[in-house]
């Protein structure tokens, strides 16, 4: 969670690569625990099953003649005749390009396990891993806004020569960056709302506004104005992320 938006969202299969294998790791270190696992229901081990079961379905070998047979593989079988003379005695895989279905097979597997070991974590520690994401967020949004202001030369895209002056974080597409700002916003405003929203009742105009001065200089009216001010940070970098 914390690797894949910071090392070019993973997209890279060096990145890629460090993040499954990390996966690996957390999904042995999740049921090495004897509590491990057994938060997750049936259904959601059916969900996750099949999941996984789909893109394997299509690493399935089947001998060409079988393979000419699927829809949409006449022609690709009538180029690979043509272009290997024992093509109609080799076996193929359902999918067209199977290496593609297995690298996304894997690809799978980091949001999986970082399901699985979420939801073996308690309340407090779900909490700050929420608060851990924001962090993220707010690096990302104050990078791409400092992007944006030094423009397409700028050093702070560390190389990525598809930034175009655009705010892109440390993701090599600014759509990349502005989708994970998107999921991060409802989150923060979520909480904006839920620190504010408790604090005011329905009394008389000045009393309400005796209220909210007094809230606002408590720590709760500080945590409050903190989200606050994230999200707007987190709008402005959407915006300058200038994406579709």
């Amino acid at each position: 969670m914390l690797f894949a938006p910071i090392f070019r969202a993973s997209n890279l299969p060096l990145p890629l690569l460090v993040l499954e294998l990390l996966s690996l790791i957390i999904l042995f270190l999740v049921f090495l625990d004897p509590e491990g696992g057994k938060k997750l229901s049936r259904n959601q081990l059916l969900l996750m099953g099949g999941i996984l079961l789909l893109p394997a379905l299509f690493l399935i070998p089947l001998p060409m003649d079988i393979w000419t047979l699927l829809p949409g593989r006449e022609l690709y079988g009538m180029i690979l005749q043509q272009g290997a003379a024992d093509a109609s005695s080799t076996w193929r895989s359902i999918s067209i390009v199977g290496q593609i279905t297995e690298h996304a097979l894997w690809a799978l597997v980091p949001p999986l396990v970082v399901f699985v070991a979420t939801i073996n974590q308690s309340r407090r520690n779900i909490q700050r891993l929420v608060y851990v994401v924001i962090g993220i967020a707010v690096f990302q949004s104050v990078l791409g806004l400092m992007q944006f202001g030094e423009g397409a030369n700028s050093p702070l895209y560390f190389g990525n020569e598809y930034g175009n002056g655009s705010a892109t974080g440390t993701y090599l597409n600014r759509d990349h960056l502005a989708g994970f700002l998107e999921m991060i916003f409802p989150i923060v405003f979520a909480l904006f709302a839920a620190t504010v929203g408790h604090h005011f009742d329905g009394s008389k105009r000045r009393s309400r506004w005796r209220k909210r001065m007094e809230f606002f200089s408590s720590v709760a009216g500080h945590r409050a104005i903190i989200f606050g001010g994230i999200g707007v940070l987190i709008v402005l970098a959407l915006i300058f992320t200038r994406s579709r």
